[in-house]
């Protein structure tokens, strides 16, 4: 957990890039990453349709990771 905070304080430093970006796509590619947890914790997920959104990938992309990881623990 305090790996977790240490990187979230991190989150505010450096440069914005942001752009449209399809979360259906960073979502997939979150899913391949976590496969192991969802297999092993045999965990259902239900994923709708999801919006483009204006965002940075990276920072866009760690956070739903933090939150599909701790839906998974928890």
């Amino acid at each position: 957990m305090i790996n977790d905070l240490l990187a979230f304080s991190r989150v505010g430093g450096g440069d914005l890039h942001l752009q449209p970006i399809t979360l259906q796509s960073v979502i997939d590619n979150l899913l391949i990453n976590l496969k192991t947890a969802i297999e092993e914790n045999q965990v259902e997920m239900l994923i709708e349709q999801l919006p483009v959104v204006y965002a940075d990938k990276s920072q866009i992309s760690h956070l739903l990771q933090n939150l599909i990881t701790n839906a998974i623990k928890f």
